[in-house]
């Protein structure tokens, strides 16, 4: 595993390179962990994550709790949250509706 310390914010951020969170040990899950609770922004590059995939990564972390504003949770995963996503209609317009989703009486 490779960490890197982003340089736009010293201390608020990391790129970690060079791991695969699907088949990572517990040392370097405690690395990476580590570097998440040092640095407080983690972006581990280079990942093929399915939803189960991305959800057991998550909770490695810690315990995973739906947005309250449950119009921005995802249908069948509901502690995931998709803001902004499919924002753009085929013709590359904004849909409002989904680009203010969760952003009304929250």
């Amino acid at each position: 595993m490779h960490v890197a310390v982003l340089d736009f914010l010293i201390g608020r951020g990391a790129h970690i390179l060079d791991v695969d969170v699907k088949a990572m040990d517990e040392a370097t899950f405690a690395k990476q962990l580590r570097t998440w609770l040092d640095c407080n922004v983690i972006a581990v590059r280079d990942q093929a994550l399915a939803i189960d995939d991305f959800l057991a990564y998550s909770r490695r972390f810690g315990n995973v709790s739906p947005h309250p504003a449950k119009s921005t949770r995802h249908p069948e995963h509901p502690e995931i949250t998709m803001l902004g996503t499919n924002k753009f209609r085929a013709d590359g317009t904004l849909d409002k509706d989904i680009y203010l989703r969760g952003a009304e009486g929250f």
